[in-house]
Order: C-alpha cells, then structure tokens, then sequence
C-alpha cells in the first residue's frame, strides 16, 4: 500500500482528560478493499521516530510499540486517552498480500493541573487582565 496518512485530532493535549480521535486516510492499492489498519504508540520516542529508517521503524514498534487497535477495515479509533510525553503515533496499513507501510505522527500530551493550580493561573490571568 501507498499513501496514506494519519492524523491526531485534537493535535495534542492534557494527560488523560484530553479524548483523542486517530485517523488513517489516503492510502492506495490495488484492492483498497481488503487494506488492514493497525494503530499503535511508542510512548516517549516523539523526537527519535523522524529520524528512523523503516526498518528500524518497524524493530522499535515491534520492540516497544503498544497495539492500541488490532488489524482491521477500520479507520478510526476514538476516544484515547494518553499519559505526558512527546509520543509518536504510528498506523501501520497492511494489504492482502501481507505487504505493510508505516506513517507516523508526534504526539505532545502534557501533565493535567490540578484544580488548584488551575484557579491559581486563572487567578492569575483574572489580575493580569484587570
């Protein structure tokens, strides 16, 4: 398969309050038919992954990589929620003869505040405002 991206809606957010939607589109084969998508995540490895050749791409997802969705038609997985890091979210499309491509995109989830450090800052933004 060819083409194909993936996409992160929102495109980051807070630790495990901010809901994700990852997306695949776009791809290309001869039977788009019977394409087969995995989503996974390499927590904490948003700056190295660019950086990788395929192959290693593909030793790292299998080293460290969490399947967050098993292979399927499906194009869509909704509602994930992430811990802090800078991650790299990675599909893998997959095609009936068993050939597979890989499009990945970082991820930058931040820690949540705590109900008290959020009315500290909007304290704080109220009295800059004023």
């Amino acid at each position: 398969p060819g083409g194909g991206i993936i996409e992160i809606v929102p495109p980051s957010g807070e630790a495990f309050l901010t809901s994700f939607q990852l997306m695949t589109h776009g791809w290309q084969d001869e039977n788009p038919q019977n394409l087969q998508y995995e989503f996974f995540v390499l927590y904490n490895q948003g700056e190295t992954v660019p950086s990788m050749p395929g192959d290693d791409l593909e030793d790292a997802l299998l080293r460290s990589g969490v399947r967050l969705m098993p292979g399927s038609r499906t194009r869509v997985l909704e509602n994930w929620l992430a811990p802090a890091g800078d991650h790299s979210m990675i599909v893998r499309c997959t095609d009936s003869m068993g050939a597979s491509t890989l499009r990945f995109r970082r991820l930058q989830v931040v820690e949540s505040l705590s109900g008290g450090e959020q009315a500290t800052l909007l304290g704080l933004l109220d009295r800059a405002e004023g």
